[in-house]
């Protein structure tokens, strides 16, 4: 299967059932997900970037879930803390006509329900975490990525 049928497929699913999207999301992370979410050490400074531009709206929340409960959980987070981190959501630039679901409006969506620490960001179409504020936020994602509560503010 190709990235856009999983694609299609995780929409059909995350209104309906997130967790289950979700689990499609983990199976397909290997083959058709690879690249999402890079690491990059520069002259000691860490930059974590999850890049959700070719994904659809859904499958763009999935992978947020998806990191905030991979990444946010680890040891990483305390020994080694990123300097930077952002989410690249794009601006709909080449997003093709029948795609139902905009990703900058998605990953917003969720990242204001659950109260994410966001920076502004000079480019549009990223979205930076305040990384000062990560550890703090952390147990919270991590308690609304499992709750999904993030839907009741929707």
């Amino acid at each position: 299967m190709q990235r856009p049928l999983y694609n299609a497929l995780i929409d059909a699913v995350w209104e309906h059932n997130a967790q289950a999207a979700l689990e499609i999301f983990r199976r397909a992370i290997e083959t058709h997900y690879a690249n999402v979410f890079t690491i990059k050490a520069d002259d000691g400074r860490i930059e974590w970037t999850l890049d959700l531009r070719r994904l659809s709206g859904s499958a763009a929340q999935a992978a947020l879930v998806w990191w905030i409960q991979e990444h946010l959980q680890t040891t990483s987070l305390v020994d080694r803390p990123p300097h930077k981190m952002v989410i690249i959501t794009g601006w709909g630039k080449v997003r093709a006509p029948w795609q139902t679901s905009y990703v900058p409006h998605k990953v917003t969506e969720l990242l204001l329900g659950i109260d994410a620490p966001t920076i502004e960001s000079d480019v549009v179409g990223r979205v930076q975490l305040d990384v000062a504020k990560l550890q703090q936020w952390a147990p919270h994602a991590l308690l609304c990525a499992q709750s999904q509560s993030w839907r009741l503010r929707a």
